[in-house]
């Protein structure tokens, strides 16, 4: 009664034992409705199927697989206790998402006495992993489809990410890139000092013009936005930013220039 968790036990004829507090409170059924019924299944679901201790009971093992499919897996410190992570839609007002626990408790002859069946609630914690997966889904959406390049280097100017889109800019694959001193692909290492000292002094740039070499070590003229991340205690720690190509808007301003 005393445990925080949620918990029955139910006997080897399916009958409930124990019923403790926290899940009163979580199924809103009372200990006194329940014991000595095989009513447990009521607390998690609207219509009668087994629960993971009525299975363990039956030994039916491949019942597992047909009530709780990819979502349980063995127990790796017990032999007969199986754990898993399910939805519950009818618990609370919008559902609950439990994690269960079930053990078969037997007697000094090996006979089974009873299971015993834990239920945390780890709705909160769920809830953040999916939202955290669909953020994660969308930035990478938007980082594979992004048609600028973007880019993340180390102090050093050792580069430790790029986008896809750096194949469309460079001819350069992401997996060719990272790993690598981006002087390399300045033809005037000048410019790369001169960007540094700027976001070393205002944090920032935009639209910084530059020039770059590509795969066949032609110039490009590209706008460089990137700002400086720092560590907690405010050092410098990369560079991270974006890099648009420029080059044919520069040959077109080039070219109206001259027209005039």
């Amino acid at each position: 009664q005393g445990l925080s968790i949620a918990a029955f036990v139910i006997d080897s004829n399916h009958q409930v034992l124990y019923w403790n507090k926290a899940l009163e409170t979580l199924s809103n059924i009372r200990a006194e409705e329940i014991i000595g019924t095989t009513n447990q299944w009521k607390a998690f679901y609207p219509q009668k199927r087994p629960c993971m201790g009525d299975i363990l009971i039956d030994g039916g093992l491949n019942d597992i697989e047909k009530w709780y499919a990819g979502r349980y897996k063995k127990s790796s410190l017990l032999d007969e206790s199986f754990e898993a992570t399910d939805f519950f839609p009818n618990l609370g007002g919008n559902g609950k998402w439990l994690r269960l626990t079930t053990t078969v408790i037997r007697n000094t002859n090996r006979d089974l006495v009873c299971v015993l069946e834990t239920l945390e609630d780890i709705s909160e914690r769920k809830i953040a992993e999916i939202a955290l997966r669909e953020n994660e889904e969308k930035y990478r959406s938007v980082f594979n489809n992004f048609i600028d390049l973007y880019y993340q280097t180390d102090m050093k100017g050792i580069i430790t990410n790029v986008s896809p889109s750096c194949f469309v800019l460079s001819g350069w694959k992401p997996e060719e890139l990272i790993g690598r001193q981006v002087l390399e692909f300045y033809p005037d290492p000048e410019q790369r000092k001169a960007l540094i000292e700027k976001l070393l002094r205002e944090g920032a740039v935009s639209d910084y013009e530059i020039t770059l070499l590509n795969r066949d070590g032609r110039h490009l003229s590209v706008s460089v936005s990137s700002h400086l991340i720092r560590d907690e205690q405010a050092n410098p720690k990369c560079v991270e930013g974006t890099i648009r190509d420029i080059t044919e808007r520069k040959w077109v301003d080039e070219a109206l220039r001259t027209s005039e």
